[in-house]
């Protein structure tokens, strides 16, 4: 039984052509968003963030003038602060 189990796994693996590892490492990056004034702003920000290839998740607050996006290990910051900025009247800087 076990061998069998491990033959399945294998042959998954193989079918689905995952040549690289499975895991990745997910990034926290904060984002301060200047310009946001009122309710409609977060949303237009998360969903500009959330547009980027590799953004898993992106939480926007305007209370704090800032954004925490959650994203793959290959996402730029600098693609972020361009997403952020093109989508209104926002300026955009990576809080280290």
């Amino acid at each position: 039984m076990r061998k069998l189990i491990s033959m399945v796994v294998i042959s998954a693996f193989i079918l689905a052509g995952l040549s690289t590892p499975v895991w990745s490492v997910d990034q926290t990056i904060q984002v301060k968003v200047d310009g946001m004034n009122c309710d409609m702003c977060p949303p237009a920000v998360s969903k500009a963030l959330k547009g980027v290839e590799g953004v898993k998740s992106a939480e926007v607050s305007l209370k704090d003038g800032k954004a925490v996006v959650v994203a793959g290990e290959g996402v730029k910051t600098e693609d972020l602060i361009k997403a952020v900025e093109a989508s209104g009247h926002f300026k955009a800087q990576i809080i280290e």
